[in-house]
């Protein structure tokens, strides 16, 4: 299930750490929609989140040191999930506050408008070409310290993989359905995200997925890597099936 926000912004402006401003929202409409009561079943634990989401900032928006300077005050969010139960829970909170104004740092605020659902292709073939709407993220996380990976290191592919079958463990796929997942970087490249305060590596662009319709339809629903559920991995269909040689 995926859905299309629309946020309005006091003032033009936002922070170059801007998911984490959408997880705040996040946050805030869980606490108080149904009294909070569906607040654990997305942040009660410590798991991999089963949904992610990409911010889409207008045309002429202008990077200067930690802010963004936007043409108009406004900003689309898409959120994605491969679960109905999750996306209808995640429409319903959110539509809950929307027209509520939400802080953001040095005074500025933002408010959701319209929601609407999107229409989601039903993958058939074993191979598709995408481009990410969020940066994808590939982090090992061993005793608190944590190593990240891009398509430049000569063992993100085996990462990406890890990634993915840590990702499907606790859903309807066997151990060995992740092993049919193929990654090919086309125009990909590294770049460096601000993420709570610290600059993280991460990969961005087109590539092509091959692997069983349904392992690509999950993931195109909840995002492929790491920190998904904090707005990583997102991806778009741009074709479906042979996109000729690599």
């Amino acid at each position: 299930m995926r859905s299309k926000l629309e946020i309005f912004l006091e003032h033009p402006v936002l922070p170059m750490d801007y998911r984490r401003c959408m997880l705040s929202l996040f946050k805030k409409a869980l606490s108080t929609y149904e009294s909070g009561r569906y607040y654990p079943f997305i942040y009660g634990n410590s798991e991999d989140k089963c949904f992610s989401f990409s911010v889409s900032l207008p045309k002429g928006a202008v990077f200067t040191g930690k802010t963004i300077h936007l043409p108009v005050n406004r900003i689309s969010l898409t959120v994605s999930t491969a679960d109905l139960q999750t996306g209808i829970l995640l429409n319903n909170m959110l539509l809950s506050v929307r027209g509520c104004q939400h802080s953001l740092p040095d005074g500025n605020t933002m408010s959701i408008g319209c929601l609407s659902t999107m229409h989601e292709p039903q993958i058939s073939a074993g191979q598709i070409l995408v481009r990410f709407l969020s940066p994808l993220c590939v982090r090992e996380h061993i005793e608190k310290q944590d190593r990240y990976f891009t398509t430049a290191d000569p063992d993100f592919q085996e990462q990406l993989f890890r990634c993915a079958a840590y990702q499907l463990r606790n859903t309807e796929f066997s151990l060995h359905e992740p092993e049919s997942l193929s990654f090919f970087p086309l125009q990909m490249k590294k770049t460096k995200v601000l993420h709570y305060n610290q600059y993280i590596p991460v990969s961005f662009g087109t590539c092509i997925l091959r692997g069983e319709p349904r392992l690509l339809q999950h993931l195109y629903g909840s995002g492929i890597g790491s920190r998904r559920g904090s707005g990583f991995g997102l991806f778009h269909i741009l074709s479906e099936g042979e996109v000729g040689c690599i």
